[in-house]
């Protein structure tokens, strides 16, 4: 099986995405049900790219670890093949800052914590010769 089978299969087993919804007492944990883009948030999520497990830092946050495939939305796709990475963070911002969570966050504090993030997929992603590439 080659990488990207492995990548997409991943994307199909995916448990469905937790989204966090803010309440009048707080937040609570809802299940969406379709897989979430791991670069923008945005569903569906309509393929994955192989990548290597690692532990990531977002600066500002608790480490975290990322297993696997990254899956990722139709447009997030395409800016990762044209390896414009810089178009990726922007768009991303774009769409977390449409969410209620983020709406008051300036994107030049999210753009830098994105790219942070999306480093961890560009220095762990496994490249195939057959596909994205």
């Amino acid at each position: 099986m080659s990488n990207d089978d492995a990548a997409l299969r991943a994307l199909r087993d995916r448990r469905p995405s937790v989204d966090v919804v803010p309440t009048s007492d707080g937040a609570r944990l809802v299940q969406t049900g379709v897989p979430t883009c791991d670069f923008c948030g945005s569903t569906p999520a309509t393929t994955a790219f192989a990548a290597s497990d690692a532990t990531f830092q977002v600066p500002g946050l608790p480490s975290n670890r990322s297993s696997g495939a990254w899956a990722a939305c139709a447009i997030c796709e395409s800016l990762i093949e044209a390896e414009d990475r810089e178009r990726l963070a922007h768009h991303a911002v774009s769409v977390m800052r449409r969410r209620r969570r983020y709406r008051t966050v300036p994107a030049r504090t999210l753009v830098p914590l994105v790219r942070s993030l999306h480093a961890t997929f560009w220095e762990n992603r496994i490249a195939t010769p057959d596909a994205h590439e």
